[in-house]
């Protein structure tokens, strides 16, 4: 705590005391500019004032213009890029739809758009989804008004039903086409489906996927929709998941229409139940339900020991969802009542969305499309610009193609040229503000030890120059210390550069032996102080140099390449394998193929593959920080880099694998392969403790 109270204590002081800093070196300059205009000459120390000043000024332009120049340029690239995307993203959606639905002309296409942009205003989707929802409906053979209903009612049930986009066009085109519906039929289908989700324990979504799945083989059998729909919420409601449901549903209604096909333990099955197999088919075209529950009403009249026999001799070992139902037939009669009535049901769909409609995400969703659109309108006028450019350049990029090809040495020279120029240009931007800080330093040096012989020299011309020489004569113990401790720090900054500067030191030392008689020293630690302040400024200068000249040298002799490494470096680009995976228990039956029942989802993962060049790109400490993220075993938030949110996921495997190792041991190419797999999101009080880390860091 005392830690994090100091650390808040500096902070403090230092955003108070910079605008007084500032406010001083204003204050000096105006000082300076008076004396400039009375006519006053200015002295050594005052022209250090100024030096310093202007030495300060240029390290903070030069911070500001890296700065700006930076946020300028992702600014740019957010304001261009953005509108773009999201513009040929949504003209993809459209493409689809042209490509299934004819327009008779180009206004009716556009005419069209803007009916999605208003649909997107009114249904929190997204207008690409809504987009998908016409496609769907185009593929059924859907077209001119019913195309705009059509997507406007399938984009309402989907948020009534909680389902994206892409399931409610897929299953309402799917319904209407298998159980020939129009677009009213279907409406009224999903309020029935609704309205028995809403009274029992089943759900609409799963209520549609039953429907979905054996909708036209329950027209067949003798079946209405509602009533599929109905048969499909009782055995839900019984606890049985959609696709038990949908396999029950069949096999019962298979079985029920075998007729003169029936096998022989089906036939035997209906006599016990003093029923005949023909029969019971032509009852099923007559009357579908009524037959149903009427054979469902004997099996449960037998002795309890019988009646799982007949029921699996009759429907299968895997109509299992039946079961519930013989020990609970007024489930299936009930929820054939509640769908009795059409005026019952009607409108309940569309009643479910205006509910889920107000709330907090659907506004916000409404509000995010309206500004995709407001993006689509400027990314339209964007693009065909960048079009034409497109086609202005492709003849340059041809050449510039052709170019390499034909002369590969001269491309892979040109790589490496590249290559260079980059180590060049960072070595001197380095330079440059090592160049400005060490100038600052040995100004501050020589202005401190200027002020402390001008507070004696102002006593006159004469005395300042006997004071001088007595300083010097006085204090020469000091001077020599001072200038073995610049060759200490020097040498010590400068490693092997060392030995060419001593001759140097040696030659200065003997210029200014005829010192070492006068007397009168001061303090030996300052001079200590002083000679090592002095020599490890210069040794930072040179420093700057010599990184200077080292990117130089770097771009000179990666003029020639190794056509290898720059093969290497083109084939560096990463890549990623995503799976997903299906939860299903496996159930053994005696002399057949066991049965798989679905559970739920499995694991979904991405391998994430990547190379790392470390003498030439780094990394290293990058992969050091996804080890101790892989070690935290927290979620992270994934995004793709075209901006698709990927959701949480946990790091499970980092492998590693280096080749071409150098005289440290550590390969020149690295291959890594990250495995990460979808996880919970985090506990509010996680997440929230990592954004103040990011956004408070001083408090954390």
């Amino acid at each position: 705590m005392s830690v994090l109270t100091s650390q808040l204590i500096i902070s403090l002081i230092d955003r108070v005391t910079e605008p007084a800093r500032r406010a001083a070196g204003s204050l000096a300059g105006i000082t300076h500019r008076i004396r400039e205009a009375n006519g006053q000459r200015l002295g050594l120390s005052d022209r250090l004032d100024l030096a310093l000043s202007r030495n300060a000024d240029a390290l903070d332009r030069a911070r500001l213009g890296v700065i700006d120049v930076a946020g300028s340029y992702a600014t740019l690239h957010a304001a261009i890029a953005g509108p773009i995307q999201t513009a040929a993203e949504f003209e993809a959606a459209m493409a689809s739809v042209a490509k299934v639905v004819d327009f008779p002309t180009p206004e009716a296409f556009e005419a069209f758009q803007n009916e999605l942009f208003r649909l997107s205003r009114e249904i929190p989707f997204a207008v690409n989804g809504l987009a998908e929802i016409a496609a769907a409906a185009g593929q059924a053979g859907i077209a001119g008004a019913d195309l705009t209903r059509f997507t406007a009612a399938a984009a309402k049930i989907g948020v009534a039903f909680d389902i994206s986009s892409e399931q409610s066009g897929a299953a309402m085109a799917n319904m209407m086409t298998a159980l020939g519906l129009s677009v009213d039929e279907a409406i009224l289908l999903a309020d029935a489906m609704n309205h028995l989700s809403n009274s029992q324990a089943s759900s609409a979504a799963d209520i549609l996927s039953v429907v979905q799945s054996v909708g036209a083989q329950a027209t067949m059998f003798g079946f209405t929709a509602v009533q599929t729909a109905a048969f499909a919420s009782a055995m839900l409601a019984a606890g049985a998941q959609s696709d038990v449901a949908a396999t029950s549903f069949r096999n019962m209604g298979a079985a029920l229409t075998r007729g003169a096909s029936a096998t022989g333990s089906q036939r035997d099955a209906l006599q016990a139940l003093g029923l005949d197999a023909e029969q019971v088919a032509r009852s099923m075209q007559e009357n579908a339900v009524e037959t149903t529950t009427d054979v469902l009403r004997r099996i449960a009249q037998l002795p309890a020991e019988q009646q799982a026999a007949i029921s699996t001799d009759l429907f299968g070992s895997e109509a299992r969802a039946l079961g519930p139902l013989l020990t609970n037939l007024d489930l299936i009669e009930g929820t054939l009542a509640m769908v009795g009535d059409q005026s019952q049901y009607a409108g309940s769909a569309f009643a479910e969305f205006a509910a889920q409609n107000d709330t907090f995400n659907s506004h916000l969703q409404r509000f995010l499309s309206l500004l995709d659109e407001f993006k689509i309108r400027i990314g339209n006028a964007l693009i065909p610009a960048l079009v034409s450019l497109g086609q202005a350049i492709a003849p340059i990029i041809v050449a510039a193609s052709e170019f390499a090809a034909s002369y590969p040495e001269v491309t892979t020279a040109i790589v490496g040229s590249i290559a260079g120029f980059i180590a060049l240009k960072g070595a001197l931007a380095g330079l440059t503000f090592v160049g400005l800080l060490g100038r600052g330093g040995a100004l501050s040096l020589l202005a401190a030890g200027f002020r402390s012989l001008f507070l004696v020299a102002r006593a006159g011309p004469l005395l300042a120059v006997g004071a001088a020489l007595s300083f010097l004569s006085n204090n020469w113990q000091g001077v020599k210390a001072g200038i073995d401790a610049f060759k200490t720090s020097f040498s010590s900054a400068m490693g092997a550069a060392s030995p060419a500067i001593e001759r140097f030191n040696d030659l200065v030392g003997d210029a200014l032996s005829w010192f070492n008689r006068l007397t009168g020293p001061i303090d030996p630690d300052l001079w200590l102080h002083w000679g090592s302040a002095a020599g490890t400024a210069a040794a930072d200068a040179v420093a700057g140099l010599a990184r200077a000249a080292s990117g130089l040298r770097d771009f000179l002799s990666n003029l020639v390449v190794d056509p290898q490494a720059a093969l290497a470096q083109a084939r560096s680009a990463g890549s990623y394998d995503h799976g997903h995976a299906a939860g299903f228990a496996e159930k053994p039956v005696l002399g057949a193929r066991p049965p798989l029942e679905f559970v739920g989802e499995g694991p979904e993962t991405w391998t994430l593959k990547a190379k790392l060049f470390p003498e030439t790109f780094g990394g290293l400490s990058e992969l050091d920080t996804l080890y101790t993220l892989r070690a935290s075993g927290a979620p992270h938030y994934m995004m793709r880099g075209d901006g698709a949110v990927m959701g949480w996921v946990v790091i499970r495997t980092v492998t590693e694998r280096s080749s071409h190792l150098g005289a440290g041991g550590v390969g020149r190419v690295i291959d890594v392969d990250i495995e990460v797999a979808r996880s919970a999101p985090p506990s509010a009080t996680t997440f929230f403790a990592r954004l103040a880390r990011v956004f408070l860091p001083e408090l954390t």
